[in-house]
């Protein structure tokens, strides 16, 4: 949905419900079937082809691909057939999710709203902005910094005001500054919600609009494909566009000064290029988007072939019926998200004084619909369980998406960590692997001195699905078993964490963990590094604890996820920080699981911009696989966001899409983990179950369509 301010600030509510299919969508929008990466690099412009000439069209490579197919499995249906609200008990993923109400005529306020407006001829512009009981900040956005652009993203932050930041926004007010020094006109209007927000400005500038989405950190170039065959590369070259996100075609080509004019009925589709960070001969970098046009269109829109960003499509609202509600009365207040006419659902636990953190959150679904859903809670306080003070780990589970019981599995008072709650399933037995460290003085370190206790713990339950679960120890005693210890220092923090539970092929119990104790010093080898411990349950002992993947360099290898593949194949995702750049990494095995030695860069800050990438989640649609993890970016305002995300991969793991379904702001600037999520995916019905959660963010959980191909 987007809101259309009119001229006089009067609003109109449109809803954007087109979708697209397999053949792509009409003249005048995006072709959602076109793929492939233009050949242009962002440079001087070139025109090719045309005619009966040999290589007419060779500007383009790899355009087809298979578009969005709207519907597909069971999912959460909004309207359609059945009405405002479909078959909303369904939950949207085949099994358990929550009840979906319609579409709300008034969207909740976000931390970014993409801001757009009208095309006028000899105009700049110039963005004011009044916080919620205060006074108007002008100008927020000058207009050296917004020039003749058609759209801005606003973050919160007034660049032109010594980068003061809003963080709750009543009114925003467009002022346009002719070039002829005429008083200017401004548009204002309240500010009621909703990601994306367009200014109704008149629009008399001659030519077509094009608009694309954002992509972070990217530049663009514009190309186009004539009727008659002919090819023209870089019409507007990344040196035009910059980071633009909009641009009025006149029928020149900025970037081919001497090119005559191209008449709007010559042309037959245009092509946006992107690249991040000016990277045009690195094909990682580079995305496409192509719109076949009619010849007549006044504005054209674009779809990314690798890039969507649902946050800026959703509407969310409060929505009662989609309330967590626990047997002891309590529940937790719920915001719920919906993409008209997609199966896009998301809901946010969005009062977080309910349950203060949801910690490192984990997701498994069951084979009777129900969802389990594992977090810490790190200083203690979920409500539904009713104690505070003390660090807990606990298991939600329901079969309805609203009616959820609580197994806390452990409440520890006193100690300095409970975290990185890992849920694994094995022969119908659920594991649960977990991570504890001791207070001070819990045990005696090397050289006689207080210590703290670190500690791999894992609790197992074979009747989980029950109503009254148990867990216990590996012998089937209460408690848990301890696979893995370590007396350290009290003020040492070089020890262990992040531990997951997986069976290899051979049927060996197995726990990865990262190990964090050798010395963070420059020495050209791994400061921290992947572990994998054999484990015999029957003795109850470790009787191997082995480093797996070659870590290169001085750098931190960490979070480890095991999945297998639809073939039976064994892979681990990680993340691995340090200089230059930090990476996603996922290690293949070729040994069931024993070791993985081969190690693929799947996501990189070099080559896929921002300033931080870490924490992934692994899953698989048979044989292809998906990554989740978070990505920290700088915008030009100098805002720090997190955004979390989900990457497709091919068979060899080479990148195929990206989907950003959550952002947030970093408000306080001396908290780095603040742009830092949590998350997981799974493979749930044909959809992908996404969690995510951070310090400051409120947990997230969405159900997302698979990506086309």
């Amino acid at each position: 949905m987007k809101l259309v301010v009119g001229a006089f600030g009067w609003v109109v509510t449109s809803f954007l419900l087109s979708a697209c299919s397999s053949s792509g969508q009409s003249s005048g929008s995006a072709s959602a079937g076109s793929g492939g990466v233009s050949a242009g690099d962002g440079g001087a412009g070139v025109i090719s082809g045309g005619g009966n000439q040999a290589g007419g069209g060779a500007g383009h490579v790899g355009s087809g691909g298979a578009g969005i197919t709207v519907g597909g499995s069971a999912g959460v249906n909004v309207g359609g057939a059945n009405g405002s609200g479909g078959s909303a008990g369904n939950g949207g993923n085949g099994g358990a999710g929550f009840p979906v109400s319609q579409l709300p005529t008034t969207p909740d306020p976000t931390e970014f709203v993409a801001l757009s407006w009208n095309a006028q001829t000899g105009m700049t512009y110039s963005l004011d902005v009044q916080p919620v009981g205060g006074d108007w900040i002008a100008p927020c956005v000058a207009d050296d910094i917004l020039s003749d652009r058609l759209a801005y993203l606003f973050d919160g932050r007034c660049t032109s005001a010594g980068g003061m930041d809003v963080r709750n926004v009543a009114a925003f007010r467009l002022c346009n500054m002719p070039n002829d020094n005429s008083a200017a006109k401004c548009v204002t209007t309240s500010y009621v919600g909703g990601s994306a927000l367009h200014f109704d400005t008149p629009q008399d500038a001659p030519g077509i609009t094009l608009r694309w989405p954002l992509i972070p950190d990217a530049t663009y170039a514009l190309h186009l494909t004539l009727k008659n065959g002919q090819t023209v590369t870089n019409c507007a070259s990344a040196g035009v566009l910059g980071s633009r996100t909009t641009f009025v075609f006149t029928g020149s080509c900025p970037s081919i000064p001497a090119m005559a004019a191209v008449a709007a009925s010559d042309v037959a589709s245009f092509e946006i290029d992107s690249s991040i960070h000016d990277q045009w001969a690195e094909p990682k970098s580079r995305d496409s988007a192509v719109a076949s046009y009619d010849g007549s269109a006044k504005e054209v829109t674009f779809t990314f072939a690798g890039f969507t960003s649902p946050f800026f499509e959703e509407l969310c609202a409060d929505d009662p019926s989609a309330a967590l509600q626990f047997p002891n009365g309590k529940q937790l207040t719920a915001q719920t998200c919906h993409i008209g006419g997609s199966t896009y659902a998301k809901r946010r636990w969005s009062q977080q004084a309910q349950y203060d953190v949801a910690s490192y959150p984990r997701i498994f679904h069951g084979d009777d619909g129900t969802e389990y859903t594992l977090f810490a809670t790190p200083p203690g306080g979920f409500t539904p369980v009713g104690q505070t003070g003390c660090s807990e780990l606990n298991l939600i589970s329901s079969k309805d998406g609203v009616h959820y019981t609580v197994n806390q599995l452990e409440r520890l008072c006193g100690y300095s960590r409970l975290d990185n709650g890992e849920i694994t399933i094995i022969g119908g037995t659920m594991y649960v692997a977990y991570h504890v460290i001791t207070a001070n003085g819990g045990c005696t370190a090397s050289g006689n001195v207080a210590g703290r206790d670190w500690q791999i713990r894992v609790k197992m339950s074979t009747n989980f699905t029950s109503d009254a679960p148990t867990f216990t120890d590996f012998a089937g005693n209460a408690g848990f078993e301890n696979v893995f210890h370590l007396c350290l220092p009290n003020d040492s923090n070089d020890g262990f964490w992040e531990p997951f539970v997986y069976q290899s092929a051979d049927g060996k119990l197995r726990v990865a963990y990262s190990d964090d104790t050798p010395p963070e010093i420059t020495d050209g080898k791994c400061n921290q590094l992947i572990r994998v411990i054999t484990y015999d349950s029957a003795s109850h002992t470790a009787v191997a604890n082995d480093a797996v993947g070659a870590c290169p360099g001085d750098r931190r290898d960490g979070m480890a996820v095991i999945q297998k593949s639809g073939s039976g194949n064994y892979y681990m995702s990680i993340e691995s920080l340090g200089a230059p750049t930090n990476e996603v990494v996922v290690l293949s095995s070729s040994d069931g699981g024993a070791t993985f030695p081969t190690r693929t860069v799947v996501a990189d800050t070099g080559i896929d911009g921002g300033t931080g990438v870490g924490c992934p989640y692994l899953t698989f649609d048979g044989d292809s696989p998906f990554v989740s993890f978070y990505h920290v970016y700088t915008h030009p305002s100098g805002a720090v966001y997190g955004a979390f995300q989900m990457r497709a991969l091919d068979a060899t793991l080479a990148k195929k899409s990206d989907t950003q379904f959550e952002l947030r702001r970093v408000w306080d600037s001396s908290d780095n983990l603040d742009s830092l999520y949590w998350g997981a995916i799974r493979l749930e019905s044909g959809m992908i179950h996404a969690v995510a959660a951070g310090w400051s963010h409120p947990f997230s959980e969405a159900w997302l369509p698979l990506p086309p191909g």
